[in-house]
């Protein structure tokens, strides 16, 4: 006849299997939902991002630059351009529309 402790151990070792995909999902669920909001409230990008989402060229990207375009530095000295100053930059300089 098992034990006391023995009945609890395996009793409990079935809930948690019982609950471990529920957890998981959950766990995924908000991982998603959080890169989610990063991403729709990410403002500042590299080069490379900003020119793809303005639908331009790097190469028109650094023409931006040389006119005056403004950009930030990361940390690590990485440089990082703010979409809504890029978008206001774009409206004031440059003849297409910004995005």
């Amino acid at each position: 006849m098992p034990t006391f402790e023995e009945l609890i151990d395996e009793r409990v070792g079935e809930k948690v299997n019982e609950l471990i995909p529920a957890i998981t999902e959950s766990i995924r669920t908000k991982l998603s939902q959080e890169k989610e909001f990063k991403e729709i409230n990410q403002t500042l990008f590299t080069q490379k991002e900003m020119a793809k989402k303005q639908g331009v060229s790097v190469t028109t990207f650094v023409k931006w630059r040389k006119m005056g375009l403004q950009s930030e530095s990361s940390p690590t000295g990485k440089l990082l351009f703010d979409l809504n100053n890029v978008n206001k930059w774009r409206k004031e300089n440059d003849p297409r529309k910004a995005k």
